[in-house]
This record gives C-alpha cells, sequence and structure tokens, in this order.
C-alpha cells in the first residue's frame, strides 16, 4: 500500500471489514425479508385464484336463481304435479340458493379484504427493504468518502 491511493485502499478495506458485521446482518435481515415479500405474493396468487373460483361458483348460481324466479313467473302449466314441483323448488329450493348466494358473496368480500391486507403487507415490507438497502449504500458511500 504505497503512497495516497494505496492508504486509501488500506483504509477502506480495513472500514468495510470492521463493519462486515453490521453489513452481513442487514444483508440477512433483507434477504429475511424479501423472502417474507415471496411468500405474501404468492399467498396473494393463491387467494385470487380462490376469489375467481368464488365468484365463478356465485354468478352460476345467481344465473341457477334467476332462472327459477323466470320459470315460475312464465308458469302456466294446468298439471297439477308439475305446479306442486315448481312451488316446491320457489319455496324450498330458491332460499336456500340465494341463503348460499349470500354466503358466497361474504366469502368474496373476505377474500377481497385478505388480498387487500396482504398487498398493504407487502408493500410495508418493500419499502423497508427499499430503505435498508439505501442505508446500506450510504454506509458504504460514507467509508469511501471519509478515506
Amino acid at each position: 500500500y504505497r503512497g495516497t491511493n494505496g492508504r486509501k485502499k488500506y483504509f477502506i478495506e480495513r472500514e468495510l471489514k470492521s463493519n462486515e458485521a453490521l453489513f452481513a446482518t442487514v444483508i440477512n435481515e433483507l434477504c429475511d425479508l424479501q423472502k417474507q415479500v415471496s411468500n405474501i405474493s404468492n399467498i396473494i396468487v393463491k387467494e385470487k385464484s380462490l376469489l375467481g373460483h368464488r365468484q365463478e361458483e356465485c354468478n352460476q348460481q345467481r344465473n341457477e336463481l334467476q332462472n327459477m324466479k323466470m320459470i315460475n313467473d312464465s308458469y302456466f302449466d294446468t298439471s297439477y304435479f308439475t305446479g306442486v314441483k315448481q312451488r316446491y323448488k320457489m319455496s324450498v329450493i330458491a332460499p336456500l340458493l340465494a341463503k348460499k348466494i349470500k354466503h358466497e358473496e361474504l366469502a368474496i368480500s373476505e377474500t377481497r379484504a385478505k388480498i387487500e391486507l396482504k398487498v398493504i403487507e407487502e408493500r410495508e415490507i418493500t419499502y423497508h427493504i427499499r430503505s435498508l438497502q439505501r442505508k446500506l449504500a450510504y454506509q458504504k458511500k460514507m467509508i469511501r468518502e471519509k478515506a
């Protein structure tokens, strides 16, 4: 390490080595946070897929109920048996279907809320990662400038 550049290099290396433990902990924390973000992203993807299936199911049930009501409104069959069958459908099956649809809608809104919370959590962790990366870069820059 001859000359001023040599001394500078030596000083920078010594400082970086002395701060290595600090850098290592920050880097480990960064790795952990990035794993958390990737886990959250996976959860979000799964929840969104579940949400899609739920919405599909709910729409199918809505259509079924709509068809029942339409058939009931346009029912002019004189046959006693078909009339009884239709009344049973409208008095027993339709309310059950409506209840099921309400339940699905509730589940859908819960899933949406879960997704929103996860997205917020992911955003917060990502922000924390960025701030740690800036801190790390700043510390390294300060060490280089000190020399």
